[in-house]
């Protein structure tokens, strides 16, 4: 189907591009629509007043959600001509991060397929007549990282949970070189890859800070004295249980069974593994 006016057809639509910009508190996600228009001799039409109708679902799944509104930045229509043009233009569509959020979790680490539904006014000598035509456009999860990566989660990572940094030759710098990859592996929905990364980023932290034992001990003190634990104690018992849970990500379960990380769990884990990293660099200097 095309957008058509008075029995002949005035456009073909294609959905090219998508990318991402992030902004304070929001995400915009731009679609690269194109529209080829088709010459005719019958009399000049004008498209105006053109916006998408975005939704999504997740691969493997039926279910389609709304997301939003896209328009253009400006203003902008074409007019048919005696011969046939392709015009461009990006459609945007503004998310909060709660909506993100939540369609990362909708994504669960799979490709989504948007649905999108142009929808028009053409003016021509027959009076204004309202145009609607649907795509869907399929992306992979490869692809959506990169449109996240746009959205500059990397600065996101730094702003909210405040990685330090690190001289190349800190003892530090291999458990956040770590924590970059998990950091990467999250974003590419590789959530069993962030949890195993974090697991190795506490392992490398506790020996930077030579905190084995200190680990050991405030273990042993939960059972019966964890009301006479000082805080580093129950902060250091804290990173034990954080370490104990990524296990799972190396290791298979009672069953012969190796356990599925969900991004809620990749991103649990990132946010206690930074934690303990900043807390040994604040504490011994690193």
């Amino acid at each position: 189907m095309s957008f058509q006016y008075n029995s002949y057809s005035l456009a073909d639509i294609t959905v090219g591009s998508i990318s991402g910009r992030g902004g304070v508190g929001i995400a915009q996600i731009y679609f690269g629509l194109s529209f080829s228009v088709i010459y005719n001799q019958k009399e000049p039409v004008t498209v105006r007043d053109i916006r998408v109708k975005v939704e999504v679902a997740s691969d493997g799944s039926g279910s389609v959600h709304f997301l939003g509104l896209a328009q253009t930045e400006i203003a902008w229509q074409f007019t048919t001509k005696a011969w046939s043009q392709t015009e461009s233009n990006q459609f945007l569509l503004t998310l909060t991060d709660g909506q993100l959020f939540a369609l990362e979790k909708l994504r669960n680490g799979l490709g989504l397929r948007f649905q999108l539904t142009v929808s028009a006014m053409a003016y021509g000598d027959h009076g204004p007549l309202l145009q609607n035509e649907s795509k869907s456009h399929d992306i992979n999860s490869l692809t959506w990282a990169k449109v996240l990566r746009d959205l500059g989660g990397d600065e996101y990572l730094t702003v909210a949970i405040s990685l330090p940094r690190c001289e190349p030759d800190s003892a530090l710098a291999p458990a956040v070189s770590l924590i970059k990859k998990a950091h990467k592996a999250l974003l590419d929905g590789q959530y069993e890859f962030a949890v195993s990364n974090c697991r190795l980023a506490i392992d490398s932290a506790r020996t930077a800070c030579d905190e084995e034992i200190a680990v050991k001990e405030a273990v042993a003190l939960f059972p019966s004295k964890k009301t006479s634990m000082t805080k580093l104690q129950r902060e250091l018992l804290i990173e034990e249980s954080a370490r104990h849970y990524t296990h799972l990500a190396h290791h298979a379960g009672d069953g012969g069974q190796f356990e599925i990380f969900s991004r809620d769990d990749a991103l649990l884990l990132l946010s206690v593994s930074v934690g303990v990293i900043s807390s040994c660099s604040r504490r011994h200097g690193l």
